[in-house]
């Protein structure tokens, strides 16, 4: 005879201070000439790696997410036109503390022109406690939830059964959209916007850590 059981699930949540930031930095130049949109594209991106490089100790990581050239073109009149060329290189860095990344960030601001700067996603690194704590939180929300079912059918809670946990899940205090902009050195939209810098910092944030709990109750 198989053992009478409940099934519950345990969910729980806290928000924390952000352990790092992530920003993207977008770098596009265009010329005529392939060779030499790749040059003005390399020349920025040894400038914008000359602020990193000066700031490693609060760069805990970087990686190149995009690059690549192509070919800029437009239709008119029933017809393409070449352009010229478009080269582009985004690389992705992390900063940490979240805090001292502002000083990073303006710095990069200032010092390299015609850069798309991404909205930073903020995180908590993996050994960071408040993880166990939710975990903690969910099984005892699982075993409340199961002890007033127990109680409500007049039976006894026995031991667990099993225990399954999807996983947790951290959360940015804000949904950012597909294209947000924290602030650009220049616009880039090669008219020529020549409004000057527009410095932007990292403000502390919060991160909800969630967890959820799928537990098999003994009932007697």
């Amino acid at each position: 005879m198989k053992t009478p059981r409940i099934t519950v699930v345990g969910e729980a949540s806290r928000w924390a201070p952000a352990d790092h930031a992530d920003v993207s930095f977008t770098i596009v130049r265009r010329s005529t000439d392939s060779s030499e949109a790749l040059r003005a594209a390399g020349e920025a991106y040894t400038a914008l790696d000359g602020v990193l490089m000066n700031h490693r100790d609060v760069v805990v990581h970087r990686i190149t997410t995009a690059l690549g050239v192509r070919e800029v073109t437009r239709w008119e009149e029933g017809r393409t036109i070449h352009e010229g060329f478009e080269a582009g290189r985004t690389e992705t860095v992390r900063f940490a503390p979240v805090a001292e990344g502002s000083q990073v960030l303006q710095a990069v601001l200032t010092g390299v022109s015609d850069l798309f700067v991404s909205a930073a996603n903020f995180g908590l690194a993996p050994s960071n406690p408040v993880r166990h704590d939710v975990r903690a939180d969910a099984a005892s929300a699982a075993r409340s939830a199961a002890e007033a079912y127990a109680a409500g059918l007049g039976l006894t809670l026995g031991g667990v059964l099993s225990l399954h946990e999807p996983g947790t899940v951290d959360h940015s205090v804000d949904p950012f959209d597909s294209e947000p902009v924290l602030g650009m050195a220049k616009s880039m939209s090669f008219g020529g916007d020549e409004s000057g810098p527009t410095l932007a910092e990292l403000t502390d944030e919060d991160v909800e850590v969630q967890a959820r709990i799928v537990v098999a109750f003994a009932l007697g």
